[in-house]
C-alpha cells in the first residue's frame, strides 16, 4: 500500500496544501487528503489482526482510529522532544523525502529501568520510505533535529473510542 510512488504523491499534496495555507504541518488531518476510507480498509484488512499478537494487552480492547500527517522541515517542526502519545497504540508510517537528521528515537521505559539500562542511550531508527513502526502509546520517543530537507510521516493513532480529536 505505502509504495514509494504513493508516498511521493502524498507528499506533493501535503506540500501543495502547506504552500497554499501557510500551515506549519503539525497534525494535519489525514481525512483532508481523502485518506480516511483507505486507512480504515487498511486497518481492517491488514493490521487489525496483528494488534493483539504484537501487543497482547490490547487484546479485546475496543478502539477508534485517528490519523494525521506530520511535516518536519528545517526551521519549522525540525525536531520533536521526548514524549509519549497517550493513546493505546501508534503506527508511524515513513512517507520520506530527502533529509538528514530527523531520526526516530525510542527510550528505555522508566518503569522498567534497572541499574543496567537506566542511563541507556535511545535506540535511533530511520525507517525506510513506506515502512511503519508500531508502538504502544506510553512508549517514550522523540525525533532528532532535522538538519536538512523535509521529513513527512503518517501517524495512525489507535485510541479510546470516546476520545475526540
Amino acid at each position: 500500500l505505502f509504495t514509494e510512488r504513493f508516498c511521493r504523491d502524498l507528499i506533493l499534496n501535503i506540500e501543495d496544501m502547506l504552500d497554499k495555507t501557510g500551515d506549519s504541518g503539525v497534525a494535519l488531518r489525514a481525512s483532508k487528503f481523502g485518506l480516511h476510507h483507505l486507512l480504515h480498509q487498511t486497518m481492517e484488512k491488514h493490521i487489525k489482526s496483528f494488534i493483539p499478537i504484537l501487543f497482547p494487552k490490547l487484546k479485546g480492547v475496543h478502539y477508534k482510529v485517528y490519523s494525521k500527517l506530520m511535516a518536519y522541515r528545517v526551521n519549522e517542526n525540525e525536531e520533536w522532544p521526548i514524549h509519549t502519545d497517550g493513546d493505546y497504540m501508534t503506527i508511524n508510517v515513513s512517507l520520506g523525502k530527502q533529509f538528514t537528521g530527523g531520526l526516530l528515537c525510542f527510550y528505555p521505559d522508566k518503569n522498567n529501568a534497572t541499574e543496567k539500562n537506566a542511563d541507556m542511550e535511545p535506540i535511533e531508527y530511520l525507517p525506510p520510505v513506506g515502512s511503519m513502526v508500531m508502538h504502544l502509546g506510553d512508549k517514550r520517543h522523540s525525533v532528532t533535529k532535522l538538519t536538512s530537507g523535509s521529513r513527512y510521516n503518517l501517524i495512525i493513532k489507535i485510541n479510546d473510542p470516546t476520545m475526540n480529536y
